[in-house]
């Protein structure tokens, strides 16, 4: 359902992550589920992107700043090599959500310089 094509369905898929975060704990969420997380933010519906910009800013809320450093930052920060200005948007978006749950160091050191 996380794929389906009717954005409606993914959007709710996409909406209930952090639900899952939860029940499934650290290892097991970021093994399976973390990379399907980070694909949302490369969709092509502006409301599936913004919804996983804020699963970000939630998953870093459960796991913590180091965790998010790990799992999440790098891969978002991969969005400036991307084509497509709406997903270089959708990086600068996600920092700004981000930086509110991150640690003042993470910030300085992964989002100063791309900025």
């Amino acid at each position: 359902m996380s794929e389906d094509k009717n954005w409606r369905i993914k959007l709710s898929v996409v909406e209930q992550y952090q639900t899952l975060a939860v029940q499934l704990g650290e290892p097991f969420f970021t093994e399976k589920l973390v990379p399907m997380c980070l694909t949302w933010l490369s969709d092509s519906v502006y409301s599936i992107r913004v919804a996983a910009i804020n699963n970000l800013r939630e998953l870093t809320k459960i796991f913590g700043s180091a965790w998010a450093e790990r799992n999440l930052v790098v891969k978002l920060l991969e969005l400036t090599e991307n084509q497509n200005y709406l997903h270089r948007l959708t990086l600068l978006f996600g920092m700004a959500e981000m930086s509110k749950v991150l640690s003042p160091e993470a910030i300085k050191v992964n989002f100063i310089p791309s900025l």
